[in-house]
């Protein structure tokens, strides 16, 4: 029996339902260095302070962004390892998924110190550290595993005791 037979078989008017969905899971696909690692490296690099470090946080800013943006990307099955930085943007956003123009901003500016060896001000690392942290820990946070079920409830709880007013199917 499916869940509308179910239905029907109770009396219960699916179209006066509301219905929810706890979801299932989202698995992302780990990588080596996650991430969160290289946020947290990116820190302690920015608290240790002088010019080694803001270098370091630098890279490490950046490694944390590309890294969420292909932890994402492969989890959606993308090959997107050897893609450019604009491509992985534009790709999730087409997934409808964040990925704010700033990320930009702090790619060029690690690309700045590699190219033209020009090293960032402090200002400027530590606006690249918060940027990266709100997006690793919002994109991370979107695919934390969820309930796995799917909820039918009527508006009215008050319904009579005989009338079933709610069903939960576990998707699993």
């Amino acid at each position: 029996m499916d869940i509308k037979e179910f239905c029907l078989a109770h009396g219960f008017d699916m179209s006066k339902c509301a219905v929810a969905s706890g979801g299932g899971d989202f698995g992302m696909m780990e990588l080596k260095t996650s991430p969160i690692e290289f946020l947290t490296l990116a820190e302690d690099d920015f608290d240790r302070g002088g010019l080694a470090a803001l270098v370091n946080a630098t890279t490490n800013v950046k490694r944390a962004i590309v890294g969420q943006l292909d932890q994402l990307l492969i989890s959606f099955g993308y090959p997107s390892l050897r893609w450019n930085v604009p491509k992985k943007i534009e790709r999730l956003r087409a997934l409808g998924l964040l990925a704010p123009r700033l990320l930009r901003k702090v790619v060029d500016m690690r690309n700045i110190l590699e190219h033209e060896y020009a090293t960032p001000d402090l200002k400027e690392v530590e606006e690249a550290l918060d940027i990266a942290s709100l997006f690793v820990m919002s994109a991370s946070a979107m695919f934390i595993p969820f309930d796995d079920v799917l909820e039918f409830s009527l508006p009215d709880p008050a319904a009579p005791e005989n009338l079933v007013n709610r069903i939960t199917a576990g998707l699993n």
